[in-house]
């Protein structure tokens, strides 16, 4: 894609994330080892603020998907949507709405986002 391309969507994102915005600060542990070679988690450190929005989840990432007797069964209800600039890893942690959510897919999946509009950020919910 060129960048004239990137840039119109990148716009529309930004525009289709503050027309119902959701500010995030994902708290972000560090794995600390252990005298016998274990790791363990480590004190948790918050993130600056960032600006997503909550999106219904749309059975795209198959891994959210339990199979059960009844048929499948989403594990997620939403995921969230952000700027291809975020800053935010698998394991990452937040609260919203007195629930707690931990991140458990990221896509793109490659660090390199030069070349994306956005970021989709697939969650567990924590309670």
């Amino acid at each position: 894609m060129d960048q004239q391309g990137l840039l119109i969507l990148r716009r529309n994102l930004d525009a289709f994330i503050r027309a119902d915005p959701v500010m995030v600060t994902f708290t972000r542990s560090t794995p600390v080892q252990t005298l016998t070679g274990s790791h363990t988690k480590g004190n948790p450190t918050p993130i600056n603020p960032q600006q997503f929005r909550f999106v219904p989840f749309k059975r795209r990432l198959s891994k959210s998907i339990s199979n059960t007797q009844d048929g499948p069964l989403s594990l997620t209800e939403y995921v969230l949507v952000g700027r291809h600039n975020v800053d935010v890893q698998k394991g990452d942690e937040f609260s919203h709405n007195n629930r707690n959510y931990k991140v458990t897919e990221i896509e793109p999946r490659t660090d390199d986002r030069s070349t994306t509009d956005r970021v989709t950020i697939a969650l567990e919910v924590r309670d």
